[in-house]
């Protein structure tokens, strides 16, 4: 079945952080990981093909992506760093 989480089934625009807290949280309690924005990681995309060889990889889905590729496990090259379905999580891991 489907969690509902902020992709282009169900908004067309991102949402601040937290905001769909009853559907789109991890039994570990990190929210927005199917959808809102993509995140940008500094991991490159596949440095072994020219045409990737300086693109970081963007991972997961966001409000712009169907709910089949709004996925954790979903990539893809930044290749448009411009683009403002994408964003950066910031950890904090507290001692």
């Amino acid at each position: 079945f489907a969690v509902p989480a902020n992709t282009a089934a169900f908004a067309t625009t991102a949402l601040p952080p937290g905001s769909m807290k009853d559907t789109d949280v991890s039994p570990y309690g990190v929210f927005d990981m199917c959808g809102n924005v993509a995140e940008w990681t500094t991991t490159f995309f596949d440095p072994e093909k020219p045409l990737y060889a300086k693109s970081r990889t963007i991972r997961g889905g966001s409000y712009m992506t169907t709910e089949k590729d709004a996925s954790l496990t979903a990539r893809r090259p930044g290749t448009d760093m411009a683009a403002d379905d994408v964003g950066i999580r910031c950890v904090w891991n507290p001692p």
